[in-house]
């Protein structure tokens, strides 16, 4: 494994430590209810960023998608419902599973189910079709 593909690894598998904490965090309404999904979006930020660098698309498209449900949900001020929660989940699960085969493989393997069931797979990453400028 190349020290640049190691380095992505060990940040992303960081970030999505946090990005589980926040969700974990983010699901009532409270006085830090911003503040933590910003958290979240800032960790899945990271490595959608990496993955885009290093080419790999499924995390990629993943990290998209989690980014614009996580903007969205800033933007009406609220924490996920239900059904929003168990998508960031299974993001997390996916994405998570990505980086052990990366890790013991050295590629991304074939394309999580979860991205299939999103439409991911044709450049529709956005729920909100809007992008974050940051």
């Amino acid at each position: 494994m190349n020290e640049v593909l190691a380095e992505f690894l060990a940040e992303a598998e960081e970030m999505l430590r946090d990005y589980r904490g926040a969700l974990a965090e983010a699901k009532t309404d409270n006085s830090e209810l911003q503040k933590t999904l910003h958290r979240a979006y800032r960790a899945i930020h990271t490595v959608h960023g990496g993955s885009g660098f290093l080419a790999l698309s499924s995390l990629e498209h993943l990290g998209s998608y989690a980014e614009g449900l996580l903007w969205r949900l800033e933007e009406e001020e609220r924490p996920p419902s239900q059904a929003e929660r168990v998508l960031l989940q299974r993001v997390d699960a996916a994405c998570t599973e990505i980086l052990r085969r990366l890790r013991r493989e050295g590629q991304e393997g074939p394309s999580p189910e979860i991205l299939k069931e999103l439409d991911l797979t044709g450049g529709k990453d956005q729920p909100t079709g809007r992008k974050r400028n940051e």
